[in-house]
């Protein structure tokens, strides 16, 4: 009996010391849960879930990591062979001890759990972090030596899982430096990432519903006493297939700041310092463009003056870019230029609630770099390099001496009140072993941290600072937890070989290439609404955009903030804009501003502008729409649009308006709702925004089917004028409609009038005749109410880029000067390398004999085509409502009542 007993006795503690052994820890919120398993003392699996929804399934993993360590000592763990490494550590190699669970501010649940080494004396902590209402948890390793301190962590893979996945699997997002991984099921979907800019995300098929999933990250650190964390690692399970919006949301959440309208002035193309040497300036402007105290004064005035009082828009910052420091010192401020400081200018600016804002270039800037570089050198700071070309010599960020002076100069300045810094220039690695930090691929580990530090310091500093780090970055979403800006790749400005018979279209193309690489070829996952995309530039210095049609320059500002961006850079120069180009970035500024909360959620649609091919940034959001669309060549397109619920449309939004507000208005007279998708048509070269909003939001009427423009009148009715079509336009919202009269006559609100006449084009004749390097062209006009060019599409028969042919020209036998790609060909004008361009002149007259000689032979073909702005005729009706009596805010329309662009291909000229 007592035997009995004792074997009783034996079975019952064997069962508790199992159940020791085996347990389940639980950490969840309202939405998800993850559930820990641990068998024999050892991490077995987390089982990732959405709650109460069992059709989605569980998501489990095997909790794996791995930390890759160069073992100080003969023998390492898991090795036959003294001094052979990298050892590694998994999950295998330690054992839980306990574990804490605690309720962090804010209804954020925690759970660490601790680990023993086994066969080793290294310990573990892992921590799970998840937050209320949110489909996502985060997890992070961390590991300590409390006995020898001398290992060097080589690499945290901090999520290094096998993942068993029965469902169907389409990879949304590969992964890959900086990148998240993303994947798509049947139902639902996953991301996951190491939350670092440096880190390294995969996902690999193993075999049949078998993967691995890694977060890697190089460290380079010394494990001692101490816990060496990772970053987290972020998983997130979406509800639906509509992954991408769902890790956009995630990324919302972890920014440093919330996105907000920040308008600023950048000095770059109107002030430097008196060393540098700039290309070409609008002449007569040349003793205003330095940078001191003086001439900031002076443009801060003509800021307030044209924007401040005429349109009621303040900045936020203004920002002295490059030239404000002495060249040889340690960024000191140069006093001959502001004797008095920065003190005079930050309080006058702060009397208007306008901050001062300071460009760093962290390697060494740009204007007399090499003197900064020089004078570092030889002062004791660490450089990496030499200048063997521009580039090539660069101060090391990371470097023992340099690190520490950058650092407390953007302190100084940081608690002197400036609040904005553009960080231009940074380089990720650096192997001088001399240079006090890691080298090799440790070195990234180690300018991140001084980066990230410097960012952390200035914040913590100035609770109102606002960072954007430009050049030397990469679009990794991750970089948000510390800037409010990253740099959208590129050049600062450039010129699409797409041929473009007006240099800002071809400026507009690049950067809108630029963005699709990043967006789509790359299938970069970054809110465009983070991206630093370098502004409205139109810089007496370097003479840009000084002279250009109002039109372009209307066009590039309204895509600018179209786009979807949420800081607004002006590179202009008060000295040489007029009073409408004013006027246009006032118009588009207030439109962004008002439709700002839908502009954030941004999808690129449509094809490659590098292609000639039509293209949109496409922003929904609940019920409302944002279409910023372009085409950026001569031929017509039409762009394809889809109002999915994948883009953040809502599945009851119904009774959608699609109202073109750029370049003029038009309503379309069908109504839309969610799914539905529509053909826009996008002229030769044009810049189209539409809104999409629910009919019965509006508190206008609206005419649907003509281009129209409205106006509120003082008596509360409306004047709307509208162009005459061939199909009779209809009013959309007819029931909020009291009244139509045209003059004294009442009319009937489901028959508007209409004078349409069939389109009489321009050009009456047209012939050519072509004798070897000689081209004649005969062209008569119609009227004489127009503005009308004659444009020349050169297009070579070879993909090479090459010098096209350097043409004259002769109108009724009298020389004439043409423009290429919007360029006067003057004495000066030096011929590109492209495959194709455009030569424009203008036609005043009713009868045209021109006459083309090339001067060499060439092979292509010569496009000719018209550019007409010509009038149409249209009605003008009053209208009384029963609606609120407001005014949209909408963007500046560059054309007046009638007014219409035409583009009419004349024909081909093979040669």
């Amino acid at each position: 009996m007592k035997d009995i007993n004792i074997l009783f006795l034996l079975l019952v503690i064997s069962h508790i010391s199992l159940a020791q052994q085996n347990r389940n820890l639980l950490i969840e919120n309202n939405q998800v849960q993850v559930e820990i398993q641990l068998q024999n003392k050892q991490l077995y699996s987390e089982n990732f879930s959405i709650k109460n929804d069992t059709s989605n399934g569980t998501i489990n993993f095997d909790g794996n990591f791995s930390f890759e360590i160069v073992w100080t000592d003969w023998l390492a763990p898991g090795m036959s062979n003294n001094a052979e490494n990298p050892a590694i550590l998994t999950k295998n190699d330690f054992e839980f001890t306990h574990s804490k669970k605690s309720n962090i501010t804010n209804g954020l649940h925690q759970l660490e759990t601790y680990y023993k080494g086994k066969n080793q004396h290294l310990q573990l902590i892992i921590t799970y972090l998840i937050e209320p209402d949110k489909h996502y948890y985060k997890r992070k390793i961390a590991i300590r030596d409390t006995l020898y301190k001398k290992h060097l962590l080589h690499k945290i893979n901090a999520f290094h899982s096998e993942v068993t996945i029965t469902d169907s699997v389409k990879i949304l997002n590969k992964g890959g430096f900086g990148q998240p991984v993303a994947l798509q099921f049947s139902k639902n979907g996953l991301f996951y990432g190491l939350e670092s800019p440096i880190s390294r995300n995969t996902f690999e098929q193993k075999g049949k519903n078998k993967y691995h999933f890694n977060c890697a990250k190089y460290s380079g650190k010394k494990i001692t006493n101490n816990w060496l964390e990772s970053d987290w690692v972020i998983f997130g399970l979406s509800p639906d297939i509509y992954v991408k919006k769902h890790f956009m949301n995630y990324i919302n959440d972890i920014k440093v700041a919330i996105d907000r309208p920040y308008l600023l002035y950048n000095s770059w193309y109107d002030l430097r310092g008196d060393h540098y040497p700039v290309g070409s300036y609008v002449k007569e402007l040349q003793a205003i463009d330095y940078m001191n105290e003086k001439n900031v004064l002076r443009l801060y005035d003509a800021f307030q003056e044209n924007f401040t009082k005429k349109y009621d828009i303040q900045l936020d910052a203004f920002v002295l870019d490059d030239g404000w420091d002495v060249y040889e010192s340690a960024w000191e401020l140069n006093k001959k230029e502001f004797p008095n400081g920065l003190s005079p200018i930050i309080k006058k600016f702060h009397q208007n609630n306008i901050d001062l804002g300071i460009w760093f270039g962290p390697t060494g800037g740009y204007s007399a770099r090499m003197k900064r570089i020089n004078w570092y050198r030889k002062n004791g700071y660490e450089v990496v390099g030499t200048e063997k070309k521009w580039g090539g010599a660069q101060l090391c960020l990371a470097g023992k001496n340099y690190s520490s002076v950058f650092k407390k100069r953007t302190s100084d300045f940081a608690e002197k009140g400036i609040s904005y810094f553009k960080l231009d220039g940074i380089q990720f690695s650096c192997s001088e072993p001399d240079h006090g930090h890691p080298i090799g691929l440790y070195s990234q580990v180690a300018i991140l941290d001084t980066l990230i530090s410097t960012l952390e310091n200035t914040r913590k500093l100035n609770s109102n600072v606002y960072h954007s780090v430009t050049s030397g970055t990469w679009l990794s979403p991750w970089w948000l937890k510390y800037a409010n800006q990253i740099w959208m790749q590129g050049e600062d400005y450039g010129y699409a070989d797409v041929p473009s018979y007006n240099s800002r279209d071809a400026a507009i193309t690049y950067r809108d290439l630029i963005l699709y690489k990043d967006l789509k070829s790359n299938n970069f996952w970054f809110p465009v609404s983070n991206m630093m995309t370098h502004g409205i530039i139109k810089g007496k210095l370097e003479n840009l955009h000084v002279e250009e049609p109002l039109d372009k320059f209307s066009d590039n500002a309204i895509l600018y903030f179209a786009r979807g961006i949420s800081m607004f850079e002006l590179y202009t120069s008060p000295d040489i804009m007029s009073e409408a180009e004013w006027k246009i970035i006032a118009k588009s500024y207030k439109w962004a501003t008002k439709n700002f909360d839908v502009l954030m959620n941004t999808e690129m649609i449509g094809g490659n502008p590098e292609k000639k091919e039509a293209y949109a940034y496409l922003h929904l959001k609940g019920n409302k729409g944002v279409i910023a669309a372009r085409n950026p060549f001569i031929k017509k397109q039409n762009l394809e649009v889809e109002i999915s619920v994948a883009n953040g449309i809502d599945t009851t939004a119904k009774d959608l308006v699609i109202e073109k507000v750029y370049p003029y208005r038009f309503v379309y007279p069908d109504l839309y709702k969610h799914g539905d998708k529509i053909s826009l048509p996008i002229d030769a070269y044009e810049t189209a925004i539409y809104e999409i909003y629910p009919l019965q939001e509006c508190n206008e009427p609206l005419i649907a089917g003509a281009i129209f423009n409205s106006n509120l009148n003082d008596d509360g009715s409306w004047t709307i004028n509208y162009q005459a079509t061939s199909i009779a336009p209809k009013l959309l919202n007819k029931a909020s409609i009291k009244k139509i009269s045209l003059g004294t006559k009442e009319l009937d609100s489901n028959q508007l009038p209409t004078s349409f006449e069939e389109h009489t084009p321009v050009v009456s004749r047209f012939s050519s005749k072509r004798k070897g390097t000689k081209l004649t062209v005969d062209i008569d006009i119609n009227s004489n109410q127009c503005d009308i060019k004659l444009g020349f599409l050169l297009i070579s028969e070879t993909d090479k880029k090459l010098k096209l042919p350097l043409i004259d020209f002769k109108k009724n036998n009298k020389e004439i000067k043409s423009n290429f790609n919007g360029k006067l060909v003057d004495e000066n004008f030096k011929m590109p390398r492209l495959t194709s361009g455009w030569y424009t002149i203008e036609l005043g007259s009713s009868k045209n004999h021109i006459d083309l000689d090339m001067k060499t032979d060439w092979n292509g073909t010569i496009n000719i085509w018209s550019m007409s702005i010509e009038q149409n005729k249209f009605e003008t009706i009053k209208l009384e409502t029963n609606a609120l009596k407001k005014e949209r805010t909408l963007p500046h329309c560059i054309f007046e009542s009638g007014e219409i662009k035409r583009n009419t291909k004349l024909g081909v000229i093979k040669y």
